[in-house]
């Protein structure tokens, strides 16, 4: 018994740390949006998000994960890590993954990995020379 609670005490703590960094719409034909939840994201916050996201698995019910980042303006220290693990992510699942709605220094950031060789090419290191998905401006 008292296993059962504690398991129940663990996931209860988890999704209430999760809600104070996004919302979750779920459609019937299978797409999750994330919402996070502004002004600032910090690696931490969205390692959790993603950490959640990694244990979904692509079918019927699932078709499409996005990540909607419009309440976000400042993605905290260390912001290379923060998009690693997006990338990380979209490299992993089976379903369709978008990232929308970066403006102000969360674009900023995304531009720079989108054009830079050298960011890129730290991250190609740890794959293992497999094709790299393309990040793209998203309104």
């Amino acid at each position: 018994m008292f296993w059962k609670t504690r398991q129940f005490d663990d996931s209860a703590r988890r999704f209430e740390a999760l809600s104070r960094i996004c919302r979750l719409v779920v459609s019937v034909e299978g797409d999750v949006q994330v919402i996070l939840i502004g002004p600032r994201l910090t690696f931490d916050e969205l390692a959790m998000v993603i950490g959640q996201l990694g244990t979904l698995e692509a079918g019927p019910s699932l078709r499409q994960v996005t990540i909607n980042f419009e309440a976000i303006e400042e993605i905290v220290n260390p912001w290379t890590a923060v998009f690693a693990l997006l990338m990380g992510l979209a490299r992993r699942r089976q379903f369709a993954f978008q990232v929308i709605s970066l403006h102000g220094q969360p674009r900023n950031i995304a531009d720079l990995y989108r054009t830079s060789r050298e960011l890129m090419g730290l991250l190609d290191e740890t794959r293992g020379g497999v094709e790299r998905p393309r990040l793209r401006r998203a309104g």
